[in-house]
C-alpha cells in the first residue's frame, strides 16, 4: 500500500515542480525573452566578437551578451542568473521597468568606461594601458542595475543586505582584478540605485538611530579591504590596484640564490637578497598578515561601539601605513637600483610595480580617517582599568616572544647562518618587530640556511601578534553592560507607581541591569549580553510614555553598542514597535483570569471542583504566606521537593522569566502552600505582585512546584483557592503566566513555522504545551506576547540572548544530556 501511493505521489511532485517553473518563467517575459537571446547568440558571439576590447566601441550592443570563449559551465551559470536574478527584479520592477533600467543601465555603463579607458591608454602608467585592453562586461552589468534597483523596492533590511553584499563583491573586484568589466558593474550599480531611489522613494532611517548601520558599513568596508588584500596575495593575473600585495610575497630565494649574489655582486646586494630572503619566508609572510587577523578581531567590537576596538583600529592601521611605506620604499629600491644580482633573485623590472605599490599606503590613511570622522559612533568606554591591563598583557607578549626567539634560537642554531648569541638573537627579533629598525640598524639580520632556520628566526615574532589578538577578542566580546547611570530613582518605586503589565515584577529579579528614563518617571530591566538589550517584559512605563520610553531605551543602547530586543511584551508594546517598522514574533502566550464573578460552575471546571472536594476530604488546606514568615520547616520541604523536580529535568533549571526558590525570598512574593494535618506539603506556589497606580491590582503565577506521591491534584486546587482569594481580596486580574514558544497568535510565516516545530521538540524535556493546556482547566482568556527587533536580521541576535538568559550555564554535559533527551523522545 506504502510503495503504491509513493509511486503515484513522484509524478503528482514532478509535475507540481515542472508548472511552478512555468509559472515563474511567465512572470518574467522579458527576462525569458533574453535568456534565449543568449542561446541564440552564443555562436555568433564566437565567431564574431570574441573577445571584444574595451577601447573598442564598436562591440557595445553585442556585448549584450556573453563573450564568446567562455566555457559550457559559464554559460549555463549565465542562463541560470538571467532567469533566477532578472526574473526577480521583474517581477518587483514591472517587465518595462526592467527593460529600461537593464537597457540604459548596461549600455551606459559600457559607454562610459569604454571612453575613460581609452583616454587613459595614452598615459605613462602601466596599469592604465592594461586596463584598456582587458574584456568588457556581458549580462553582468544588465544584472548588476536591474538587481538593485529591484532591492530598492524591498523591505529595508533586504535592501540593506543586498547592497551591502554588492558593496563588497564590488570593492573586492575593483580593488583586486581591476578590470573593465568590473567597473562597468560599478558604474551599472550606480545607475540601479539612482533608479530604485526614483521608484521607491527615499530610503528611510532605522527607528534606532544610524549609528548602527553606520558602524555596520564602516566594518563591511574593513572586511572588504582585508578580503581584497588577501585575495590579491596569489592572484597573479590581478590588475587592480590592491594587486601589488603580492609584490611583497611572490618572490622566494633560497641560500644557494643568496651565496651567488654575495658571491658575484657587491656588498648592498647581498644585504639586499638577505634582507629579502627574510622578507619572503613563510613566517614573515604569517607575520605580515597577522595585523589582519588582529583587525578581524577589532570588527566585532567596531559593530557594537566599543571604543578600545576604534582606538585599536587607528593604532593598527597606524603600524600598517608605517610598514606599508616602508615596504614601498625597499621594493621600489630594488627595482631602481638594478644590477646583475636581480637575475639572480628571479626580479623583472619590466613588471615593477610602479604607482600601484603606494596603494597599500593610502587604504590605512582613509581607514584611520573614516574612524576619527567618526569618532562618536563609538562611545562604549571599557571598564576601569582595561587600558593598564592591556598594556601591561602586549609588553608581556613582548617579553614572551623574545623569550620564544632567544630558545628556538639557540635550539636551532645549526641551521643558522652564525653561530647566535643570546644578545644578538634578542637583536634580530626586535629589529623584526619594529618597522623601519631593520634599515637603521648597523647590524644585518640573522640569515638561515634553511626552512628549520627560518623557522627559528621567525617564531618568535608571531607570540606578539597572537597575544593581541587573544586580548582583542577579549576586551570586545565579553563584559555585561551595566545599569543606567540614572539609578538615583529606585526602579522598584517606578514599578509600583506605573506599573509594567502582569509580568513586570520578574524585572526585579536579580542579574538584570536596569535603565531608567530621562524624566526618572520610567524604566526598563534588561540584560546586557551577546551583543543586545534584552529587556524582560513590558517596560515600567505608563501608556502615554511607552512610545518615547522605548524609543529613548532603543536609543541608549544602540549608543551602548547593543542591538534593542523587546522579549515578552504585550500588544501595546508591540504595535508600537510594528509602528517603526521591526519585525514582531509571537514567542508566548499568556493566560489571564480576570476576576469579579469567577464561579467554579459548569461542566468546563468539573476538574477544579474535583481538586476542592478531594482536597477538603484528605485533609489537605491551603495556607497563605511569605518566604519569610514561613515555618523553617516548611521552607525545608519546599527546597526538598524542588530540588526534587529539578533533578528529574535533563537540563539545569531555567531562570529569566521563569522563578525559583531564590525568587520566593521577597516581602511582597505571596506563597500559597498545600499542607495537611501533619504539615507536610503536597505543594507550592508563588503570587507576584501586579501594580498599577501605586496600587495592587491583581497576582502574577510564577513558581509551581508539586511533591511525588502527594495530593494529586494540588495545583488546580492552589490556583482554584488563590482565584477565590484574590476576588474576595477585591483584586481585578489573575495571571497564571506566560507558556513559552505557544501562541495561538495567526502569523504565517518561516519563522512561525520554526518556533512551532521548535516547541513540538522541546515539549518532551519542558513540556510547554502541557503547561498550557493545564492552564485553560481555569477558563482564562489569552494574550500573546511578543519578540520584537529592528530587523529580521536581528532574530538570530535575539535566539542565542534569550537562550543564554534563560541558561546562562549550560555545560557541555548538559547539552549533551538535552540531544539525548530529544532523540529518545523523537524516536519515541
Amino acid at each position: 500500500m506504502t510503495s503504491s501511493v509513493q509511486e503515484e505521489t513522484a509524478p503528482m511532485r514532478g509535475r507540481a515542480a515542472l508548472h511552478a517553473c512555468v509559472e515563474w518563467l511567465r512572470s518574467g517575459p522579458v527576462s525569458t525573452v533574453f535568456a534565449v537571446l543568449v542561446l541564440a547568440g552564443w555562436d555568433f558571439q564566437r565567431s564574431a566578437v570574441a573577445e571584444t576590447p574595451a577601447g573598442d566601441e564598436s562591440g557595445i550592443l553585442v556585448r549584450l551578451l556573453p563573450s564568446g570563449s567562455v566555457s559550457p559551465c559559464y554559460f549555463a551559470a549565465v542562463v541560470v542568473l538571467v532567469l533566477a536574478v532578472g526574473i526577480w527584479a521583474e517581477r518587483r520592477l514591472g517587465s518595462l521597468r526592467y527593460a529600461i533600467i537593464g537597457v540604459v543601465g548596461h549600455t551606459a555603463s559600457i559607454v562610459l568606461v569604454t571612453l575613460v579607458s581609452r583616454a587613459l591608454a595614452h598615459t605613462p602608467v602601466e596599469w592604465f594601458r592594461v586596463f584598456a585592453e582587458t574584456p568588457s562586461s556581458s549580462v553582468g552589468a544588465w544584472l548588476f542595475a536591474t538587481g538593485v534597483a529591484a532591492a530598492g523596492l524591498t523591505e529595508g533590511v533586504m535592501r540593506r543586505r543586498v547592497i551591502l553584499l554588492v558593496g563588497v563583491y564590488l570593492a573586492v573586484m575593483v580593488t583586486c582584478a581591476g578590470e573593465a568589466r568590473d567597473f562597468e558593474h560599478l558604474v551599472a550599480v550606480g545607475i540601479g540605485l539612482a533608479a530604485g531611489r526614483v521608484i521607491g522613494g527615499p530610503i528611510p532611517k532605522r527607528r534606532v538611530g544610524s549609528r548602527l548601520e553606520a558602524r555596520e558599513f564602516i566594518v563591511t568596508g574593513i572586511v572588504a579591504i582585508i578580503a581584497a588584500s588577501v585575495i590579491s596575495m596569489r592572484a597573479e593575473y590581478f590588475i587592480g590596484p590592491l594587486a601589488s600585495v603580492r609584490y611583497l610575497f611572490e618572490a622566494s630565494i633560497t641560500p644557494e640564490q643568496i651565496e651567488a649574489v654575495c658571491a658575484s655582486g657587491t656588498e648592498a646586494a647581498c644585504q639586499r637578497a638577505e634582507a629579502f630572503s627574510r622578507s619572503t619566508s613563510l613566517g614573515s609572510i604569517i607575520r605580515l598578515a597577522m595585523p589582519w587577523l588582529v583587525q578581524l578581531s577589532f570588527l566585532p567590537g567596531l559593530r557594537r561601539g566599543r571604543q578600545a576596538a576604534a582606538i585599536g583600529t587607528v593604532l593598527l592601521q597606524a603600524y600598517i601605513l608605517l610598514r606599508s611605506a616602508i615596504a614601498a620604499a625597499t621594493i621600489s629600491g630594488l627595482y631602481r637600483y638594478w644590477d646583475e644580482s636581480g637575475a639572480v633573485l628571479g626580479l623583472d623590472p619590466a613588471v615593477g610595480p610602479g604607482l600601484q605599490l603606494f596603494v597599500p599606503i593610502i587604504i590605512p590613511l582613509l581607514v584611520i580617517a573614516v574612524v576619527v570622522w567618526k569618532w562618536k559612533l563609538f562611545p562604549v568606554r571599557p571598564v576601569a582599568g582595561w587600558y593598564r591591563r592591556l598594556t601591561l598583557f602586549v609588553f608581556s607578549g613582548v617579553v614572551l616572544g623574545a623569550v620564544v626567539a632567544v630558545a628556538a634560537g639557540l635550539l636551532l642554531r645549526s641551521h643558522l647562518g652564525e653561530t647566535p648569541t643570546v644578545g644578538r638573537l634578542v637583536w634580530d627579533y626586535i629589529i623584526h618587530i619594529v618597522p623601519g629598525l631593520r634599515l637603521l640598524s648597523p647590524v644585518g639580520p640573522l640569515t638561515a640556511d634553511d626552512a628549520f632556520g627560518r623557522f627559528a628566526l621567525d617564531i618568535g615574532t608571531l607570540v606578539p601578534w597572537a597575544v593581541i589578538v587573544v586580548v582583542a577578542l577579549r576586551a570586545v566580546t565579553r563584559g555585561v553592560v551595566e545599569s543606567s547611570d540614572q539609578t538615583a530613582v529606585p526602579y522598584r518605586d517606578i514599578l509600583r507607581r506605573v506599573g509594567a503589565g502582569t509580568l513586570g515584577w520578574m524585572t526585579t529579579w536579580k542579574d538584570n541591569s536596569v535603565w531608567i528614563s530621562g524624566s526618572g518617571r520610567a524604566g526598563i530591566a534588561f540584560r546586557g549580553r551577546d551583543g543586545a538589550a534584552l529587556t524582560v517584559t513590558d517596560p515600567a512605563a505608563s501608556p502615554e510614555e511607552l512610545s518615547d520610553v522605548m524609543d529613548e531605551f532603543s536609543r541608549w543602547a544602540v549608543r551602548q553598542g547593543l542591538v534593542p530586543i523587546f522579549y515578552s511584551v504585550h500588544d501595546a508594546a508591540a504595535d508600537v514597535a510594528r509602528s517603526w517598522g521591526w519585525s514582531c514574533v509571537p514567542v508566548a502566550t499568556e493566560t489571564v483570569v480576570d476576576l469579579g464573578q469567577v464561579e467554579f460552575k459548569g461542566k468546563a471546571f468539573q476538574d477544579v471542583r474535583t481538586a476542592v472536594n478531594r482536597a477538603k476530604k484528605e485533609g489537605v488546606e491551603a495556607e497563605w504566606m511569605t518566604w519569610e514568615s514561613a515555618p523553617l520547616a516548611i521552607r525545608d520541604q519546599i527546597e526538598a521537593i524542588s530540588q526534587h523536580w529539578a533533578e528529574q529535568k535533563p537540563l539545569p533549571e531555567m531562570g529569566f522569566t521563569l522563578g525559583g526558590v531564590a525568587e520566593l525570598d521577597d516581602p511582597e512574593v505571596r506563597l500559597l502552600v498545600a499542607v495537611d494535618e501533619d504539615r507536610t506539603v503536597h505543594g507550592v506556589t508563588s503570587w507576584m505582585p501586579v501594580y498599577e497606580d501605586g496600587e495592587v491590582i491583581g497576582l502574577t503565577l510564577d513558581f509551581m512546584r508539586r511533591r511525588d506521591g502527594g495530593f494529586r491534584p494540588v495545583m488546580e486546587f492552589l490556583i482554584a483557592r488563590a482565584i477565590i482569594s484574590a476576588q474576595d481580596e477585591g483584586l481585578r486580574v489573575l495571571s497564571l503566566s506566560g507558556a513559552p514558544l505557544v501562541t495561538e497568535a495567526d502569523e504565517p510565516g518561516m519563522i512561525h513555522s520554526v518556533l512551532a516545530a521548535l516547541s513540538a521538540r522541546l515539549e518532551p524535556v519542558y513540556g510547554f504545551n502541557s503547561l498550557y493546556a493545564f492552564k485553560h482547566k481555569f477558563q482564562p482568556r489569552t494574550e500573546t506576547m511578543w519578540l520584537a527587533v529592528p530587523e529580521v536580521a536581528d532574530l538570530a541576535r535575539a535566539a542565542r540572548a534569550v537562550s543564554h538568559a534563560y541558561l546562562p550555564n549550560l555545560s557541555v554535559r548538559d547539552t549533551v544530556r538535552l540531544g539525548s533527551e530529544l532523540l529518545r523522545s523523537s524516536k519515541d
